[in-house]
């Protein structure tokens, strides 16, 4: 099966190399379960139709949505069309959903999908010409980054590629071993930890689930690398969201999943679909 985009320059520093583009203006345990069961009336049948990619479009963040945030849409020189069928999974094969939702792609058989990237703008004063003054790369790396993916379905699709991350997440927090990932082209990479993260709610969702991973220091020493994750089903569309911070991961500070940035989406994928 082809799936349209996933990241080339390792997953897990994306986020974050997107953040200082953003920024800097350089370019233009046990698992949890679905916090809310599917209702009939929710469940997709297999009449159910895809929306169309304007129609996606239509339902992402845009720059202005969100105060105090850049949104734009992931440049497509970060992003590799390929087959998933030519990602290699050593030590558990179970957990390649949560590599393809830290990867920014669609689990399971989307249609049609779009990304966007949130990253935090400092409280500041303007430049003189009102845009972003300059910063340091300490100020920037500080601030939290955040990727959406919104795909859509036909049929009970969405509803499967919820339960293949689901079940991912339930199989890949058992015990404390980790898995590693290589993506084609690129080195393995180590996976040290699959958290669940409870209490994540998403206005207007069918199901959602929360995870975070916990990959090597990127200083090479030091606490672990930790990186959340969130994916919600809005009918027969489904967003997965992943918070990265730069200066969290290197000095092993805690952080979380960014919920202003899951509200609005939410909020705002809720109000479009009822429109439909």
């Amino acid at each position: 099966m082809n799936n349209s985009s996933w990241a080339r320059p390792g997953a897990l520093t994306l986020v974050c190399a997107l953040s200082l583009t953003l920024l800097t203006g350089c370019a233009d345990g046990t698992a949890a379960k679905p916090s809310r069961p599917a209702s009939p009336s929710a469940s997709a049948s297999p009449e159910v139709r895809a929306l169309s990619q304007k129609k996606l479009d239509a339902l992402a963040l845009v720059d202005g949505d969100l105060p105090m945030y850049k949104v734009r849409e992931a440049p497509t020189d970060q992003l590799f069309h390929g087959s998933w069928d030519d990602v290699q999974i050593r030590g558990n094969k179970e957990c390649k959903p949560l590599v393809q939702v830290i990867s920014l792609a669609p689990v399971g058989d989307a249609k049609a999908h779009v990304i966007r990237t949130a990253a935090e703008i400092p409280d500041v004063e303007p430049a003189a010409d009102g845009g972003v003054p300059d910063l340091s790369l300490k100020d920037i790396m500080a601030l939290d980054s955040t990727a959406v993916t919104l795909a859509t379905y036909s049929g009970n699709d969405a509803e499967q590629a919820m339960k293949k991350v689901t079940d991912a997440v339930e199989e890949c927090t058992r015990g404390y071993w980790g898995f590693y990932y290589t993506l084609p082209g690129e080195e393995e990479t180590q996976i040290l930890e699959v958290r669940d993260e409870k209490d994540a709610p998403a206005e207007g969702s069918d199901e959602t689930i929360a995870f975070a991973v916990a990959s090597p220091s990127v200083k090479q020493v030091g606490p672990p690398a930790v990186t959340h994750c969130q994916v919600v089903r809005h009918g027969n569309n489904v967003v997965s969201y992943m918070t990265m911070n730069m200066a969290g991961m290197l000095d092993g500070k805690p952080s979380k999943l960014d919920a202003a940035v899951v509200d609005y989406q939410s909020k705002k994928v809720t109000e479009r679909l009822s429109r439909l």
